[in-house]
């Protein structure tokens, strides 16, 4: 467990031991530089809050101040998106191993999904259309126009309607292979009886900035 000051936090970013091996497990740099700078330009929200403004729909781990959202996102979460991959048959070979360009793309929208998490600008509470917000964030930067036109559409269907029915119009909207493995992997990552022994989580206690 990796205790932080939110100051630390800001300050080291995508240079934190976890993320730092996350991003290392990408096979093509293209890929990797746009997540690093996603997160890099991310709210400062994204690296301090907790996963959810009420509290009701994630466990303790996704609930601490600061580190919630990124526990989510870059360490709970990316383990259900290896693991979830392997059911997918648009994704993987006939060993039903995915492939390392399925791998990034899977990896890459499951840790940008919830940028615009409380909106862009930052609030305090979760913003129902966070998942088109945070497409539209992603169609702004520099980095993700310069990856494959295929790739950019993929990731932003993932992260678009990766709510599905708890979109604000209850529309499930896309039933894309990605969109469907970004839901499952969201949804039981945040599970409240899931397992995280072995997971070095950034921050389970709440530290004052010094």
């Amino acid at each position: 467990m990796i205790k932080l000051t939110k100051e630390k936090i800001l300050r080291l970013r995508t240079e934190l031991p976890p993320i730092k091996e996350a991003l290392a497990k990408f096979n093509d740099d293209l890929i990797r530089e746009f997540v690093r700078d996603a997160l890099e330009r991310a709210p400062d929200g994204l690296w301090l809050d907790p996963c959810s403004s009420s509290g009701r729909y994630h466990p303790p781990f996704d609930q601490v101040v600061p580190g919630g959202i990124i526990n989510h996102l870059i360490i709970v979460g990316l383990y259900f998106v290896e693991q979830g991959i392997r059911r997918y048959p648009e994704f993987t070979n006939d060993k039903s191993e995915p492939t390392p360009r399925w791998l990034d793309l899977a990896r890459a929208t499951f840790m940008v999904h919830d940028i615009a998490k409380s909106g862009i600008p930052w609030e305090k509470r979760t913003d129902p259309n966070h998942g088109s917000l945070g497409a539209q964030f992603l169609n702004r930067l520099q980095s993700f126009r310069e990856l494959d036109l295929a790739d950019r559409i993929m990731i932003l269907k993932g992260v678009t309607w990766h709510m599905g029915r708890w979109t604000p119009t209850r529309k499930l909207g896309c039933f894309d292979a990605i969109v469907l493995l970004i839901r499952e992997a969201d949804y039981y990552s945040t599970r409240k009886r899931v397992r995280i022994a072995g997971l070095e989580l950034i921050n389970y206690s709440s530290l004052p900035a010094k």
